[in-house]
């Protein structure tokens, strides 16, 4: 019967069509995606996770749409709001937001430069106001490369995620150096005028949680 959860798609076999369809070089694979995701969100036996968000994500993000930024935010935000009503446990749950800068960090032409970086803004503003979820080695360094473009010198936020990624221990020399050029008056007020990248040296307590973790 319809109403038989013994013969209701698992959430395994959910994710496997999200990941094909995030994969795939049709046209309408993002919609789907989509549209497989709320089907998902809309059962009883079933639910998204994680996975489930930030494979709809990277979907988006590799689709030729013009909205795809913004059908990226509203999925982050989807995901936050289910957090919120306990939908959707916090395991793993960074991954949602690392998926929206992977997304942001290869959507980098110049048709997509301003709303990646925009994008890449809003996700990290959200992420630093969600409760139970804190960025990673990944989510740092991505944000970072985000922003080797043309920025505003010493952004607010950006000076912000800095000062986080430092108390974390995640600061890389690459990160360093990217922090360097977008926000010189910071960088220069931390570690002193006419310092170079290449001989100074990054104390222990910043990089504290790099040592045992690969960069994605």
């Amino acid at each position: 019967s319809e109403n038989d959860k013994s013969v209701s798609p698992s959430r395994y076999t959910f994710n496997i069509i999200l990941k094909i369809l995030s994969r795939s070089n049709s046209n309408d694979a993002a919609a789907k995606a989509d549209d497989l995701l709320r089907e998902m969100d809309g059962m009883p036996s079933v639910s998204p996770d994680s996975f489930s968000y930030g494979t709809c994500i990277i979907a988006w993000g590799r689709s030729k749409e013009k909205n795809k930024f913004e059908r990226v935010v509203e999925l982050m935000n989807r995901f936050v709001g289910a957090l919120e009503r306990e939908k959707v446990n916090q395991t793993n749950g960074i991954s949602v937001f690392n998926s929206v800068l992977s997304v942001c960090y290869h959507n980098s032409s110049f048709e997509f430069k301003a709303a990646a970086r925009e994008t890449a803004d809003i996700a990290m503003q959200k992420l630093l106001k969600t409760k139970g979820i804190q960025p990673d080695i990944t989510t740092y360094s991505s944000y970072f490369k985000i922003l080797q473009g043309d920025v505003p010198a010493d952004d607010a936020l950006v000076k912000d995620v800095f000062a986080r990624c430092m108390d974390g221990g995640f600061v890389t020399k690459e990160i360093l150096s990217i922090y360097r050029r977008v926000a010189p008056t910071a960088f220069e007020h931390l570690v002193g005028p006419g310092v170079e990248i290449d001989t100074f040296s990054i104390p222990r307590a910043w990089t504290k949680s790099v040592r045992n973790e690969r960069i994605a």
